[in-house]
């Protein structure tokens, strides 16, 4: 599938020291923006937190593959961390800010 990333990673392969991007007089060779985006990408990065229910085990691959059949491709999980348990705030809603 050809699409921007692809673009991109092609174009730093070919030609890495060639301007991509000018900017406020500066430049931006193709290696320079390949390797932002790739740092933009990974904090993009969808993460699942998973509880498993006592007794039962469920691996990282189940939970990308499950999420995968039943979400867009840019929300289904790309990393999965297993946890005894999720924080909570004190009104008992599951504290986003203390997951990393």
């Amino acid at each position: 599938m050809l699409n921007l990333a692809v673009i991109l990673r092609e174009s730093a392969a070919a030609r890495p020291d060639a301007p991509a991007l000018l900017h406020d007089g500066g430049v931006v060779t193709y290696a320079q923006l390949d390797a932002r985006s790739d740092a933009v990408a990974a904090a993009l990065a969808v993460k699942a937190f998973v509880v498993p229910v006592p007794g039962r085990s469920v691996t990282a691959e189940q939970v990308v593959d499950y999420c995968r059949e039943r979400l867009a491709a840019y929300k289904y999980p790309r990393l999965v961390e297993f946890r005894e348990t999720l924080p909570l705030t004190a009104s008992g809603k599951v504290a986003k800010k203390e997951l990393t």
